[in-house]
């Protein structure tokens, strides 16, 4: 394997923890969404998400271009 497959298996695994974390304060939030603290929780639950896809998108140029 060269580096770039590395690197891109690598961030595609952040992509998934991510992704799984997310889903996982999701669904906190939806069981305890009484609670004041859990707006931080859907908060941080979105970045997550939003953030997940870069990992897979910096994992492809370097898969391609290393």
């Amino acid at each position: 394997m060269t580096v770039g497959e590395i690197i891109f298996a690598v961030l595609v695994g952040i992509h998934g923890l991510c992704f799984l974390e997310g889903l996982a304060l999701v669904i906190v939030y939806l069981i305890n969404n009484e609670i004041k603290k859990s707006d931080k929780l859907i908060l941080t639950a979105y970045i997550l998400w939003a953030i997940s896809p870069l990992f897979s998108i910096i994992g492809v140029f370097f898969g391609v271009f290393l």
